[in-house]
């Protein structure tokens, strides 16, 4: 597994938004499957997906079938796999030109060949996506496989922060979360022994939303500190307006000189800020 950062470098953030947008809407296929074929979760965690570095793909849980298999998208082709086990392909379909329903009924024949029964598998999602993503009546369209590229660098590296995060704190398991399209992990900074009441740190990356059109990392504390009470940062910002949180935006990060040590200073430093309010 490369475990290196990957340099980014590309500045339209326009055109990275509209490949964001392609992408984000283009895993709730792969969302789909987890949601179908796995035990529920309230957190619609068995939705969830993991970075593969070295297929630069987010894949799903595995599943059992005739053949243990995961289902996952692919940031250089802009295509969905299913691969076995020894993660080898048993069918692919790239996404640009294709409608929606078009993928949906490709993933029910070829689950429906592993031996499992695919009705009622559906993109009947648990949650709203934003409207700017609906693909009713319109089919993918990649803006320029080059950013496909580049989103997936910035998923790599959202992923090389977060396990670091992971490891240094035994942190909770780096996922991509299909409703925010976030990568994150969560550090429990005073452990109740309920969640509900626990309070933490999100530590991780968000290839741009409605808010903030281009990737950024980002520390969100839970539950949120006084605002006047956040300290001043070296790197990044605090915002307030619909959550609480630092964040290192892409442009940012592209004018520092190292970005890998950039962005693990400013993780490092707003997590120490957080904890320190959240422990006193």
């Amino acid at each position: 597994m490369s475990t290196e950062w990957k340099n980014l470098t590309l500045e339209d953030f326009d055109t990275l938004a509209a490949t964001r947008l392609e992408f984000h809407q283009g895993i709730q296929n792969v969302a789909a499957v987890g949601r179908k074929f796995l035990p529920p979760n309230k957190n619609d965690e068995h939705a969830t997906l993991l970075w593969y570095a070295d297929l630069q793909r987010l894949a799903g849980h595995w599943i059992e079938g005739n053949t243990r298999f995961r289902s996952s998208i692919d940031f250089n082709t802009f295509s969905v796999h299913l691969v076995d086990s020894a993660f080898n392909s048993i069918a692919q379909i790239e996404l640009h030109g294709k409608y929606h329903g078009q993928i949906l009924v490709w993933l029910e024949e070829q689950i429906a060949k592993l031996g499992l029964d695919t009705t009622q598998l559906t993109l009947n999602l648990p949650y709203e996506l934003p409207k700017e993503l609906a693909k009713i009546g319109k089919p993918f369209d990649l803006p320029d496989p080059i950013y496909a590229t580049e989103l997936g660098r910035y998923f790599h590296n959202g992923d090389l922060i977060a396990r670091e995060v992971q490891a240094a704190f035994k942190s909770a398991e780096v996922r991509c979360w299909p409703h925010h399209f976030d990568i994150s992990t969560k550090i429990i900074v005073n452990n109740t022994g309920n969640p509900d009441t626990s309070s933490y740190v999100t530590v991780g990356l968000s290839p741009g939303d409605d808010e903030i059109n281009e990737p950024y990392f980002f520390a969100s504390p839970w539950p949120y500190p006084p605002l006047d009470e956040l300290p001043e940062l070296t790197f990044g910002h605090w915002v307030d307006e619909h959550w609480v949180g630092a964040v290192l935006t892409a442009s940012e990060i592209l004018q520092q000189p190292n970005q890998y040590k950039s962005v693990r200073k400013f993780i490092s430093d707003c997590f120490s800020a957080l904890r320190k309010l959240m422990t006193y």
